[in-house]
């Protein structure tokens, strides 16, 4: 899981897509674009049970956790 301190966080931008018919939360961070996994799943017509699966396998280079302060 990448960490992001404060400081090293300049700009983020969260926005939701609508994609075939399903919401897709998608996170811009410092320029870098991601997208919500779970929502990706649901996109697929993955099983709950099969998101959860894929999502408890990422490793720390498939994911990313922001430390961020909103005020």
């Amino acid at each position: 899981m990448l960490l992001l301190p404060i400081r090293a966080v300049k700009q983020v931008v969260i926005e939701m897509m609508v994609f075939e018919g399903h919401e897709v939360e998608i996170i811009e961070v410092n320029g870098q674009i991601f997208f919500n996994s779970n929502h990706v799943g649901i996109c697929l017509d993955f099983a709950d049970s099969t998101i959860r699966d894929h999502m408890s396998k990422m490793s720390d280079k498939h994911t990313i956790k922001q430390l961020i302060r909103l005020s």
